[in-house]
């Protein structure tokens, strides 16, 4: 069966954003807590996550993840609080919560971006041009998880071009399994 056959025959291929561009980057992020609601981004979704981000997986793609510690990449955890304890994270990574449910709790806006980011580089007057220049690593709990989905669409709408921010789809236990141990 082909893909368009399978989008039309399906109303769970509902997440087939890039495909065809049946629906594009702005229509996932607009609606991405409906999907959140009942759906599971999977690896056959990579087309969706590559309208917006760079979508890697950390058992085959380990090695340009590590380059957060090597070449100056930002690793962002955009997992809540209660994820981060529970599962811990990873030595550099730089905690900024993505909430697409809850905008009071989403950090991705230019100001705390410059504030939380500034602070990790050690200057105070980064700029978002200084910003938009780095390599972005985002990650959460991965498959179930939206949050860093969500961080890239934010990211996008704040000017950061697609080849700089990537998605760890496989999310945090990926992450620590194949990657970051």
């Amino acid at each position: 069966m082909s893909t368009f056959s399978k989008f039309l025959n399906s109303t769970v291929i509902i997440l087939c954003l890039g495909f065809l561009n049946q629906v594009s980057r702005a229509d996932f992020c607009s609606k991405l807590n409906d999907y959140a609601k009942n759906k599971e981004l999977t690896k056959d979704h990579e087309a969706e996550i590559a309208e917006f981000a760079t979508p890697l997986y950390a058992e085959k793609d380990c090695n340009e993840i590590k380059k957060y510690k090597n070449e100056g990449w930002v690793l962002i955890d955009a997992r809540n609080k209660a994820s981060r304890k529970a599962t811990g994270s990873f030595d550099g990574a730089v905690y900024i919560e993505s909430n697409h449910h809850d905008a009071s709790a989403d950090k991705f806006n230019e100001k705390f971006l410059l504030k939380r980011l500034g602070k990790h580089f050690g200057n105070k007057s980064i700029t978002m041009d200084d910003l938009k220049s780095k390599e972005i690593v985002l990650f959460c709990n991965g498959y179930k998880c939206y949050r860093s989905s969500w961080a890239a669409c934010k990211l996008r709408d704040l000017g950061f071009n697609k080849d700089k921010v990537r998605v760890v789809l496989d999310g945090q236990a990926g992450l620590a399994q194949h990657c970051l141990k």
